[in-house]
């Protein structure tokens, strides 16, 4: 993965981050689920896309994807679950960083070591300002460069593609009524949960619990 020049390359790029789930087993072991090394087997390890230019970014993979327009300030999740989308909107992703001294290369990249809290829960964050970019995997952003590694409750980021892309950004249709995070989880824990989908080649269904 190497270097690339910003001031000469196009302003959007595409990276691939690799993420691994060590806290699958946990995850999943009290889930009413008939084959569970088949479900652990899809959660433990993924791939996802992120686009990004000054202006917006997308994370996606498979019927899951986050949408952020940063001139609006706006913040949106798409997720498809049993055949119905849910279209999540968020206020703010309030995130306080504190960069370190500590350095390393990632890809070819020299990379910064942040630390902060997300959810509760501290977050590991290396970013490079070589590609001054603000965004990196999920939710996770408010760095001066682009974050190519970061762990969270259990889970690693890596980015192991980046690349200059003629690719759009779009945002999620907007077919359904938008809600927020809280009435997004609540109508998950009344309802069963759909993993994968037809794009993913997998679906994997669990049911409520009475």
């Amino acid at each position: 993965m190497p270097s690339l020049n910003y001031a000469q390359s196009p302003a959007l790029y595409k990276i691939e981050y690799t993420v691994i789930d060590n806290k699958a087993k946990e995850r999943i072991k009290d889930l009413p689920v008939a084959n569970k090394e088949l479900l652990l087997s899809f959660i433990q390890k993924q791939t996802y896309s992120f686009l990004i230019n000054k202006h917006k970014s997308l994370y996606y993979h498979s019927n899951y994807s986050i949408y952020r327009d940063k001139d609006k300030k706006v913040w949106l999740k798409s997720v498809y679950l049993n055949g119905n989308h849910y279209l999540v909107v968020y206020d703010s992703i309030p995130l306080k960083w504190k960069i370190t001294g500590e350095q390393q290369k990632i890809g070819g990249f020299i990379a910064y070591k942040a630390i902060g809290i997300y959810q509760d829960d501290p977050v590991t964050a290396w970013f490079t300002p070589e590609i001054p970019l603000d965004g990196g995997p999920e939710l996770f952003h408010g760095l001066p460069g682009l974050i190519l590694a970061l762990k969270w409750n259990g889970r690693t980021y890596t980015a192991t593609k980046i690349q200059s892309t003629q690719e759009k950004i779009m945002p999620p249709p907007e077919d359904t009524t938008p809600i927020s995070d809280e009435e997004f989880k609540r109508r998950i824990k009344q309802g069963g949960m759909t993993i994968g989908g037809e794009n993913g080649g997998m679906q994997i269904i669990i049911m409520k619990k009475n």
